[in-house]
């Protein structure tokens, strides 16, 4: 079949004479009653907002929930919020970037006709161009279509091929290939051919026949297409258009014209379509205060009651209106509304500003003005007392209306005041909220509130009443309780969200909602406050007016609209059983003109007798029929769209690993959603990091940067609409792999490293102490048996030298005593005796003592006592000492200089007794921060280490050295070897004062 056919003088007078019938019907929606208003609203995307053009050609929807949009400069993605555009230059597989038909295929598998011919498929997340090496007939496919079970069949030059999953390629069916086929319009994909009597059909896996009626045979046909109830709409090249229905194929079965075209979505809903020229279709919306007609190709119905159109001006999204709204082109005065009062007549009030009154009753608008009584035309707060009597406050003061009339009797004035809410306690007390202050009316006696001088409400916006009796007034300094003759004061330090309160609505199990105007809602109950904002859950933090339902639910008015809280979940909230709660909100796509509500006059709104619910906007009375409001509470599937690792993105289809050099890692989720897409809500974890969910708000995406080496699993959860979440998304593992020097095996090893080195370190030392025990206990002996040889010397000494003078003089003294007045041996030489010897005994005792403590320490000094003792070892020797001493007198405290003493006279001793050397120095030099003495000389040396471990006099002579330098805090060291000599350094860093 022609892919085109010249258009005709005929068919261009039918297209004019359908274009005008169109319009036609257009302007006879227009009268129809109130209760068959429009009720289809639209949003549109194009290339301003994310499409990446205009012209859209197909859409389908994929079972994770997104729409797939083709279009003829790229492959889109769309989740509600966000498109996402596949083309050549960012998708290998992609050959060109011109999309026709889009088709679903088994399990989520896509099927696009390029604009040239090609086929794309996606699949796995991959895509794959076929050709004719794939088993494809020609190299132009046509079209595409498949059926409820994702079988697939194509058109290729006039043949039809089915996809062999199995074999991986198209295979001709031989059952279909008896005659050359065209393409199908319309939403039912497939393939058409036809001879002269027949038809043939073949759409969504279904093979139909049509016999032509005889009257239409021979003629030309220009396109066909199939509607869901399997009827063939036929355009004939004149311009007629006929329809047949399925049936016996033998038999002509010719349906009665129809100007209606049904299409039917996954949920049940028919939408009503016009048949236009091309065999295109169209559908009149209302967006607003106009009506519009839209000319599409191609309509998908989504499984959340949507409808999306095709279109060459963008990708349009139909949808019920739930919302009405009374406004100028319905008889309204103005469309700035704000009062709106229902009586018990049912007739609702609406203070229209700058304009007056109208009360609008059995779908007919009253107005009234100042012509008809009105004190003046703003109108500020409607109320309806017991007596009947509907009170009307203006700027221009109060008046009454009652049976026709409008009355002054028995009214109050306030003069340069104004009334902005009126209400009429259960006494029958009447009240008036003023931008003054509130006074009350009963008896005719008028009195202000409170009556004592306490702080008084001002710039009053609403008056309630709770079923205890106690009135409630709210105004710009907070709210006021009257509870027993006595005034209480509610402000923000008992927990109000704002001191400007702007509705309130009582229950009657004696809770009060409170309305703000920047503050959110707050719950009193039993003197306790709970506030709710949109920190927690709330769609905006304006509350103008408070209505409620008979369906559990609170409806709210504020700047952006119309919304919805469920009182069950702010209840919960109250009593900590929930920490945050779901808003509902309804704006133009639901049929609101503006989305400025109006408030701050009594009452912002009412809850009519029939369950509706009117809200005044700058647009005129927006009506809800709550009962009427089909709100899609099925969970959206989540799904984790794409990852970057250091702003590189990286797949999801598989752990995410993150080695050592990448640091920030960036997830995207999303839940593919079309009816209320922008409020949902976000929550992710990442299990083995987070302890708890991390509440990401609206926001779709989670960040996290440096994190710890280990296993981790990220899940995301949505929020839907009655405010449950739901289960985790499908698990992403994240893999983070530590640099090497933080790996557990890098650890162990250093950790043993550790360990063998600490115990290496600890055996060392053990031997260290030990054998420095061993040598301390060796000296110590050697000190013992040194002391026990001193002790006997000195034993020996005193009872050889001493002792024996001593008896010599004892016995000389008794001869004496006994020779007295004898010539035989004459005093005078016994006591020469006694006297020489008394002088001996004194010198062996000196030279005793002196080797104890030399007394001369104490008389000259250290540094003159070293000089001392070098110049008597030189010369009582045969090697020539030189002493070069620097005064060191002030160097240590008096009772430690004979450790530095016996060091340098053991040094001498050593190196007269051992050395053989010839010459000798002792040199003490100091400077600002030490004091260096060294002793050298130049005889024969000796092994440093075989000699200061040893027993024997030099080795106890060393390491006496030693110990007695540690005692004085100084560094001790010997250097020498054999045949070079030996230098004893002590070296003093500090020098201590005195």
């Amino acid at each position: 079949m022609p892919a085109a056919y010249p258009e005709s003088d005929c068919r261009r007078r039918f297209r004019d004479r359908l274009g005008l019938l169109s319009l036609a019907i257009f302007f006879l929606w227009l009268p129809c009653p109130i209760s068959i208003w429009a009720q289809y609203g639209y949003q549109v995307w194009t290339a301003d907002n994310g499409l990446p053009r205009n012209g859209v050609r197909g859409v389908t929807q994929t079972p994770d929930g997104y729409l797939w949009i083709s279009t003829l400069d790229g492959l889109v993605r769309f989740d509600g919020i966000g498109f996402t555009v596949f083309n050549k230059g960012n998708s290998p597989g992609i050959i060109s970037n011109r999309f026709t038909v889009i088709e679903r295929g088994r399990d989520g598998d896509l099927w696009v006709v390029y604009e040239s011919g090609g086929l794309l498929r996606y699949h796995d997340g991959h895509f794959r161009t076929y050709d004719t090496k794939d088993g494809i007939p020609g190299s132009v496919v046509s079209t595409v279509t498949s059926d409820s079970s994702g079988h697939v069949w194509i058109l290729s030059r006039g043949q039809i091929a089915q996809w062999n999953e199995k074999a991986d390629r198209f295979e001709l069916s031989s059952d279909l290939n008896k005659r050359i086929y065209g393409p199908l319009v319309w939403d039912e994909t497939g393939f058409v051919a036809y001879d002269k009597a027949k038809i043939y059909c073949f759409s969504r896996g279904h093979y139909e026949v049509y016999q032509l009626p005889l009257r239409i045979r021979g003629k030309v046909i220009s396109q066909v297409g199939l509607d869901q109830d399997r009827t063939a709409w036929v355009n004939m090249s004149d311009g007629e258009l006929i329809r047949l229905g399925a049936g016996d194929p033998f038999q002509p079965h010719e349906l009665a014209p129809q100007k209606q075209v049904s299409c039917r979505g996954p949920d049940g809903k028919t939408w009503i379509f016009s048949p236009t020229l091309e065999m295109n279709r169209s559908i009149v919306t209302a967006p607003g205060r106009e009506h519009l007609n839209l000319t599409f190709r191609y309509a998908f119905p989504d499984n959340q009651g949507n409808l999306w159109l095709a279109t060459e001006e963008g990708l349009y999204r139909i949808q019920d209106q739930v919302i009405r709204v009374l406004s100028t082109d319905h008889g309204l005065q103005d469309q700035d509304v704000y009062p709106v009062y229902q009586d018990r007549s049912g007739a609702v009030w609406m203070g229209v500003w700058h304009k007056g009154l109208s009360r609008f009753q059995n779908g007919k608008f009253q107005t009234f003005g100042v012509a008809e009584g009105l004190p003046s035309p703003l109108v500020t707060s409607l109320y309806q007392d017991g007596g009947g009597r509907i009170w009307i406050a203006t700027h221009g003061g109060l008046t009454t209306y009652q049976n026709g009339h409008f009355s002054n009797a028995g009214v109050p004035s306030f003069p340069d005041d104004v009334v902005q809410a009126i209400y009429q306690d259960r006494t029958g007390t009447m009240w008036f909220g003023r931008r003054s202050g509130v006074s009350s009316l009963k008896n005719n006696i008028l009195k202000p509130f409170p009556a004592r001088d306490e702080t008084a409400p001002r710039d009053v916006h609403v008056i309630a009443e709770t079923p205890n009796g106690d009135l409630w007034v709210g105004g710009v300094n907070g709210l006021f309780q009257l509870h027993e003759g006595r005034a209480i004061h509610w402000s923000e330090s008992e927990g109000l969200g704002s001191n400007n309160i702007w509705s309130l609505h009582a229950d009657c199990d004696g809770t009060l909602w409170i309305g703000t105007f920047d503050g959110g809602l707050a719950r009193l109950k039993n003197g306790h406050v709970t506030r709710y904002t949109t920190a927690n859950g709330l769609f905006n933090d304006g509350v103008f007016q408070i209505l409620d339902d008979d369906l559990g639910n609170l409806w709210m008015s504020c700047d952006l609209g119309i919304y919805r809280v469920n009182k069950r979940e702010l209840i919960d909230m109250a009593e900590g059983k929930l920490t945050s709660i779901s808003s509902i909100a309804f704006g133009k796509a639901d049929g609101l003109r503006t989305l400025d509500s109006n408030g701050g006059v009594s009452p912002a709104g009412t809850r009519a007798s029939d369950g509706t619910l009117w809200f005044p906007t700058q647009d005129g009375v927006a009506i809800v029929d709550p009962r009427k409001v089909s709100i899609d509470l099925r969970t959206p599937r989540i799904s984790i769209e794409s990852a970057t690792l250091d702003w590189l993105s990286v797949p999801v289809n598989a752990p995410i690993p993150i080695p050592p050099s990448k640091y920030n890692l960036q997830i995207h989720y999303t839940a593919p959603d079309f009816a209320r897409p922008n409020q949902l809500r976000f929550r992710y974890k990442l299990v083995g990091l987070d302890q708890d969910w991390t509440e990401a708000g609206f926001h779709r995406f989670a960040s996290y940067t440096h994190l710890p080496p280990g296993h981790y699993q990220f899940i995301v959860s949505v929020k839907n609409a009655d405010g449950s979440w739901s289960a985790p998304s499908k698990i992403l593992p994240v893999d983070v792999f530590a640099s090497f020097y933080k790996t557990k095996w890098f650890e162990l090893l250093v950790l043993s490293t550790i360990a063998v080195i600490a115990i290496a370190v600890w055996r060392y030392r053990l031997s260290e102490l030990k054998a420095k025990s061993a040598l301390q206990l060796d000296f110590l002996q050697q000190l013992i048996t040194s002391q026990e040889d001193e002790r006997q010397r000195i034993a020996r000494e005193l009872h050889d030298s001493l002792g024996q003078r001593l008896v010599i003089i004892n016995s000389s003294a008794k001869l004496a005593l006994r020779f007295r007045g004898n010539s035989v041996k004459s005093d005078e030489s016994i006591f020469e005796e006694i006297s020489s010897e008394a002088i001996a005994g004194l010198e062996d005792t000196r030279s005793i003592a002196y080797d104890l403590r030399p007394s001369h320490l104490d008389r000259l000094g250290l540094t003159q006592s070293i000089y001392y003792l070098v110049q008597k070892a030189s010369a009582a020797s045969n090697m020539s000492i030189i002493a070069k001493l620097e005064n060191i007198d002030d160097l240590l405290p008096p009772d430690q200089w004979i450790n530095l003493y016996r060091i340098v006279q053991e040094a001498v001793g050593n190196a007269i007794k051992y050395s053989s050397a010839s010459t000798a120095t002792v040199c003490i030099e100091k400077n600002n921060k030490q004091t260096v003495m060294t002793i050298e000389d130049d005889g024969v040396g000796f092994e440093v280490d075989g000699n200061i471990n040893k027993a024997g006099r030099m080795g106890m002579g060393l390491r006496g050295m030693a110990e007695r330098a540690a005692l004085i805090g100084s560094e001790f060291a010997i250097r020498s070897a054999p045949g070079k000599g030996t230098v004893i350094t002590l070296q003093i860093n500090t020098i201590p004062k005195v």
